[in-house]
């Protein structure tokens, strides 16, 4: 080999005839974006693929070339975050007022309720407590007027009483109408006319003034009793036909219909005094 390299050297006189090529003008492999880009005009800044000249966004990757809008979708980005975190925390917040919304609610349901059922316990009570009244103030009210007829209480001591079992009534709720249909359900009213009757009559003995064939008319109506009580008129016709209705006696008559009427004495002094009653004289 160094004999073929000394011929050669013998024919170039010695010299060593080899091209340097200079290192600046040595070719230079052209990289794929440089090629890409005298190929299709430019590259995408991401992907590195191929996009026209003057497009906005890279159809290969969807990204934005100018980097201000890139930018702007990471503020949106970061932005959509922050606004995430504090939505959660908004709905956290939320859904513990709500938790404490509904605990609230359903202590004040608990509370309405266990408020019905006292006040179902109240009104029952006092349901109770009427019935109660209503009872003893019938008894009451019998026994006043019943006890020992003719030499019982008197009528102060009779309205007297009467009062104030009625307004004890009033006082725990009965209503006035109740009231007023419990006296009369005791027969207070009745017994008061079947004494008008029987006063109006001469009392408890026969009146000299009456005729003897009469007398057993005269007992059928004082002993009618409570529920068949003669009227006034019935009353008044007696007397008539007696011949012993005196202006008096007429008087006495027209205070027993007030009493029916209203249930209060029109003349109350003379009622007082029933028991000397003297208007019972012939008229004929």
């Amino acid at each position: 080999m160094s004999e073929k390299v000394s011929e050669q050297q013998g024919k170039t006189g010695g010299r060593d005839h080899r091209v340097n090529t200079p290192p600046d003008e040595t070719p230079r492999k052209k990289d794929k974006e440089t090629v890409i880009r005298e190929q299709r005009g430019r590259v995408c800044r991401y992907c590195k693929l191929g996009v026209e000249e003057g497009a906005c966004v890279c159809p290969h990757c969807n990204r934005h070339q100018n980097p201000f809008w890139e930018h702007i979708q990471h503020i949106g980005i970061l932005v959509s975050l922050v606004m995430m975190v504090i939505a959660f925390f908004k709905l956290r917040e939320a859904s513990r007022e709500r938790v404490a919304a509904s605990f609230s609610l359903d202590l004040a349901q608990r509370a309405l309720a266990d408020a019905k059922d006292a006040l179902g316990r109240g009104e029952r009570a006092i349901q109770q407590l009427q019935d109660l009244a209503k009872t003893s103030g019938a008894i009451t009210l019998q026994l006043v007027k019943t006890s020992d007829r003719w030499s019982g209480f008197s009528y102060e001591e009779q309205e007297n009483a009467r009062e104030a079992i009625t307004e004890l009534m009033r006082t725990v709720g009965i209503p006035v109408g109740d009231v007023n249909t419990l006296v009369e359900s005791t027969g207070w009213y009745r017994w008061t006319e079947w004494d008008y009757v029987c006063y109006i009559l001469g009392g408890p003995s026969i009146p000299d003034a009456l005729p003897q064939g009469r007398i057993k008319e005269w007992e059928e109506l004082r002993g009618r009793g409570l529920a068949q009580v003669a009227r006034p008129e019935e009353v008044r016709r007696f007397l008539e036909s007696c011949g012993i209705l005196t202006a008096e006696g007429e008087e006495l008559i027209l205070d027993y219909e007030y009493y029916i009427r209203h249930h209060e004495q029109r003349r109350p002094d003379v009622w007082k005094n029933r028991e000397e009653w003297k208007h019972l004289r012939r008229t004929k």
